[in-house]
């Protein structure tokens, strides 16, 4: 036994657990409330029962009409990576629970989900303050000045 050691899986699972960044479990819990919240209003249920076909339209509703609490639109980036997340806890949940799998990425009939989501990033995209901001390249003369700036070697004026 002395080889390959004895740690048991509550042990292997807290070792994860603790490795996982607190900004990645404080944002899980957040989308996983916002995506309960909205289920609880739209009197969906997640369940043993709920249907591939059901759940994938409960994705493909969520992915149009998420908001933040206070009624604004995310920027799209934002709805793609909520959605992710949301079809990741989802999947999760229903393997855990319901020893299920299921598939939000690749499944056929969560297609239309997917597109939603696209369809919501698109409608986003056109809003200018909703945009994921590109970089853009700086100029010679602006490259040049930033390096006077900050080189240390270059005296003060």
């Amino acid at each position: 036994m002395k080889r390959f050691g004895t740690s048991s899986g509550t042990e292997i699972d807290k070792e994860i657990e603790d490795l996982t960044p607190q900004n990645t479990v404080k944002t899980y819990k957040y989308v996983w409330k916002q995506f309960t919240e909205f289920c609880e209003r739209r009197n969906y249920k997640l369940c043993a029962q709920t249907s591939d076909k059901q759940l994938a339209s409960i994705l493909n509703v969520w992915a149009f009409n998420m908001k933040r609490s206070h009624g604004t639109e995310y920027k799209e980036g934002t709805v793609k990576t909520i959605w992710n997340i949301s079809a990741k806890l989802v999947q999760k949940k229903f393997y855990e629970e319901f020893n299920r799998e299921t598939n939000p990425f690749r499944g056929v009939i969560f297609e239309d989900a997917r597109k939603a989501r696209a369809a919501k990033r698109k409608k986003l995209q056109a809003i200018p303050e909703k945009r994921k901001t590109n970089s853009v390249a700086l100029k010679a003369e602006e490259i040049s000045k930033i390096i006077s700036i900050f080189d240390e070697n270059t005296p003060d004026d």
